[in-house]
């Protein structure tokens, strides 16, 4: 959201080195680049093709996307030479590196050598990649480049879903697509000798036909030592911005060398703003944290103006899916941009439903769970609205009221997720109730005539598994809610709709949790109540929201963190979704046995919480060695019984946004003192006993920037810049004066 600057000053390089480099084609593993309306997805064969295992089948998602659309599937190259057939440019691969700002491979055939990049650029909905071919025969070379497009052109809403015919037309130096109000375009530095579909010419004028891919080809001759570049951009999205501006793609195809250095600088200006963990004991962790780091930003998306926010995760949930992007925020806070949660917020409540829409899934107050350019949008859940009275109430305990003072004109909407809460209420038990929106839409669909495709329990859209009725973390995300809604109305002054006796009801439903959720024989709590309050008695790590807010007694909390590291939830690759003990535990089943990254999250930010920080400590290192064997990525769930990423995105901000908050506010116990004018920092790690010192620097608070540096017992607070800033110890730490310093 800042501007770019004029060349890249990066203070700690970390983030530049390459998160992979190979010699040996991978085309089973997955390489992301993304800017902030674009992205590619190649493989580690330095292919834009990557086959990956898709509800139960390998589905290709190879390609380039842009402005929330996937412009096309693979996107390929093959190189021939006189004499002989055409063989995949990832044929001849000698290796490949994968930075978080370009991918560039090398390879060697007879009688040449090749070099690619690929890059995005910052903020286009576009990518590029570009050959570099030179000769080595000592009597010059004919050389042949295959080009294949495969098109999409729609957003991810369905694996495989696409359309079946479009309109073409060709040009000199590529071609243009649209169907059902998405375009692309392909432009080529050089004019191919040749452009086809299904062995037919392409002509100049318009054409509506099927299009399974468009072959180009560049016949070249490559003299001794010549080099030859060839370069291509594709960029589209929506239908009107192509149509509106007809001469952009040549302009992005002249601009694209200096996407490189653009990408990077953008990338060193944000990295310089962000905070940066130091574990001198724990460098593994570290080293988690900066690629856990990175992942977030990689997630960055604001696709056309009014829509900032973050991608859910890649291959499959290119989209702004605002439960995944609650999970994510209070992370993108701890990191100081300020800017980009401001505006996702803005977002979020910009598409809260005013009306009752059954078709849609949606209530009044509903704050979306998915929103793509079109715009598409679309509700139906019963978690993603509660989450954010209390992302507000954060945005202002982070930025200070001042910076905060955006929230004023959005807290009726604040007051909408509050009344849309209320009407769930049971009256008979007086705990949140989820459940009603699949049977609604469905209902609402027949009558449209329309064929949902949906298979799910009557819970939320997305859940393929019962959480109707009570669900445990559900009540902790309404308390959240009501105590954010009032400490909202202590800062900015009262409003319409705020809860009265907001902190009474909190207070009044916590309690009821841990009365009627009890289930001693496990020293756990229950999963959730049927309607009529009886336990359900399933073991999930849902029930460790709880503790990471504190519920339980100190006692209590480290005896629910026993139980979860018990071998039939917790695995060495992460936390089950259920028990493996449960009748209904299928290890294959995405809510009912699958290891989620985001519970082992929750397992490390809970133990952290209860004061059990060896255990803590356990589960961060389980993600760490996950994000460190995926080259940077976290996939969002794992087989049951094996090691292995199963149904599974490759990138999901769930995974990655959780372990960075566990970071803040678990290991370094950062919270903020509520009721005061000025935020208040409270400081209460849960370092192991082994540590001798650790470091958190360039946190940013409001308009101040600080270092913290803990030493056993003590901690020592350096001021960089901007208004003094009170800091509280925890339990046994000493607060040294307050130093001042320059960053």
């Amino acid at each position: 959201m800042s501007a770019i600057p004029t060349a890249p000053n990066p203070k700690d390089p970390d983030w530049e080195a390459p998160l992979l480099e190979t010699s040996e084609p991978r085309p089973d593993l997955p390489v992301l680049l993304s800017g902030h309306r674009s992205a590619a997805i190649l493989s580690a064969a330095g292919e834009m093709q990557l086959p990956w295992e898709t509800r139960g089948a390998r589905i290709e998602w190879g390609g380039a996307y842009a402005q929330g659309v996937r412009l096309t599937g693979p996107w390929t190259l093959q190189v021939g030479s006189a004499g002989g057939a055409p063989q995949p440019l990832s044929t001849f691969l000698r290796s490949l590196s994968v930075r978080r700002t370009e991918v560039t491979s090398t390879y060697q055939g007879p009688g040449w050598t090749a070099r690619q990049e690929v890059v995005v650029p910052h903020d286009e909905p576009a990518v590029t990649r570009r050959l570099l071919l030179t000769g080595m025969a000592e009597t010059g070379l004919d050389l042949s480049i295959g080009m294949r497009v495969e098109p999409f052109l729609l957003p991810v809403l369905m694996e495989g879903l696409r359309p079946r015919v479009y309109a073409l037309r060709g040009s000199p130096t590529g071609f243009a697509l649209s169907a059902e109000g998405y375009a692309l375009e392909l432009l080529s530095s050089e004019a191919p000798t040749s452009l086809s579909v299904e062995g037919r010419a392409l002509s100049v004028e318009p054409s509506t036909q099927p299009v399974p891919a468009v072959d180009l080809v560049w016949n070249l001759h490559l003299d001794p030592a010549e080099m030859v570049r060839l370069s291509w951009v594709v960029w589209g999205g929506m239908e009107k911005l192509v149509r509106m501006e007809p001469d952009h793609g040549a302009r992005l195809l002249s601009s694209s060398v200096a996407w490189r250095d653009e990408r990077r600088s953008s990338q060193a200006l944000w990295w310089n703003e962000r905070p940066r963990f130091r574990f001198p004991q724990d460098p593994l962790l570290e080293e988690g944290a900066l690629l856990a780091t990175g992942a977030l930003e990689a997630l960055t998306h604001a696709p056309e103006p009014g829509m900032v926010g973050m991608v859910a995760g890649y291959p499959w949930y290119y989209a702004l899916w605002f439960r995944d992007i609650a999970w994510m925020l209070p992370a993108v806070l701890w990191l100081g941009d300020f800017d980009w949660a401001r505006a996702t917020l803005g977002t979020a409540f910009n598409f809260q439903s005013r009306a009752h829409v059954p078709v849609l899934g949606a209530e009044p107050g509903e704050v979306p769970m998915q929103v793509s350019p079109g715009p598409i949008f679309l509700y139906g859940t019963s978690d993603t609205t509660l989450h954010f009275p209390a992302l507000a109430y954060r945005f202002l305990q982070h930025a200070g009221v001042e910076r905060a003072s955006f929230l004023r004109p959005l807290l009726p909407h604040v007051a909408g997720c509050l009344a849309w809460a209320d009407r769930k209420v049971s009256p008979q038990t007086g705990l949140f109730t989820n459940g009603g929106e699949i049977a609604e839409m469905a209902a609402a669909a027949q009558q449209g005539k329309v064929q949902c495709g949906i298979d799910a329990l009557d819970t939320t859209i997305w859940d393929s598994t019962d959480r109707r009725a009570h669900a445990v973390d559900l009540q902790v995300l309404h308390v959240r809610a009501l105590r954010a809604a009032t400490g909202l109305a202590g800062a900015l002054g009262a409003f319409d709709g705020a809860p009265s006796g907001g902190e009474e009801r909190a207070q009044a439903i916590q309690q009821k949790v841990l009365n009627s959720y009890r289930w001693p024989s496990e020293d756990y709590l229950v999963d959730t109540l049927t309607p009529e309050g009886e336990p359900v008695n399933r073991l999930r790590p849902n029930a460790l929201l709880a503790v990471m807010d504190g519920w339980l007694p100190r006692e209590q909390a480290q005896a629910m963190i026993r139980r979860a590291a018990c071998e039939d939830l917790t695995t060495p690759w992460g936390v089950r979704t259920l028990s493996r003990k449960d009748p209904n535990f299928d290890p294959e089943a995405y809510h009912d046995g699958q290891v989620w990254t985001i519970a082992t999250d929750w397992a490390a930010h809970a133990a952290l919480r209860a004061r059990c920080p060896e255990e803590g400590l356990a589960y961060l290192h389980t993600v760490t060695g996950l994000l460190k064997s995926e080259h940077g990525l976290a996939n969002e769930c794992y087989h049951g019984l094996r090691a292995q990423p199963f149904d599974s995105c490759f990138l999901l901000g769930l995974s990655v946004g959780p372990f960075l908050t566990a970071l803040f506010e678990g290991l370094w116990g950062l919270s903020f003192v509520p009721g005061q004018g000025a935020p208040v920092l409270r400081v209460d790690p849960a370092f192991p006993s082994t540590w001798q010192e650790a470091s958190l620097e360039n946190l940013r608070v409001g308009d101040t920037i600080l270092d913290l540096h803990w030493t056993p017992g003590k901690l020592k607070v350096e001021q960089r810049s901007g208004p003094a800033l009170e800091v509280q110890g925890g339990e046994g730490l000493e607060v040294l004066p307050v130093s001042t310093g320059s960053p």
